[in-house]
């Protein structure tokens, strides 16, 4: 018997008692769920055909002349899941703009150091270091 067949036969049905105006009936509440899991499926195709191309296009405009920040740095760190190795690695949180492409660049290299070809191949990309 697998896990999940032990858990829907452990499962206890459990109802709860109306309390008035706030409970809903159960085939109410299924049948909004579906309808919103329906939307939700006809809206995904919206979004990638006509709306994300339009958001992209709008972000492009609007981040002409974008300078780094340390908001923007952070946010990069975070989306490389590397801001923990970084702040062990560096003295200080605080990265004053001209360390920033360092920080980028053994972010980057961080990225990629679970395998040791990745590592190599990003480390010779970057031209910081002869791994040869």
């Amino acid at each position: 018997m697998t896990l999940a067949a032990v858990d829907v036969t452990t499962r206890r049905k459990t109802h709860r008692k109306s309390t008035g105006s706030d409970a809903e009936p159960q085939p109410i509440r299924a049948k909004a769920a579906r309808s919103r899991r329906s939307t939700a499926k006809m809206a995904r195709p919206r979004w990638r055909v006509h709306d994300r191309p339009r958001f992209v296009n709008l972000l492009v405009r609007s981040s002409h002349g974008l300078t780094w920040t340390p908001a923007l740095l952070e946010l990069l760190l975070e989306e490389l899941y590397v801001e923990d190795e970084i702040a062990g690695l560096f003295a200080s949180t605080h990265h004053p703009v001209e360390t920033i492409p360092q920080v980028v660049a053994v972010a980057i290299a961080l990225r990629h150091s679970w395998h040791m070809e990745d590592f190599y191949r990003i480390v010779r990309r970057l031209n910081l270091i002869n791994v040869d």
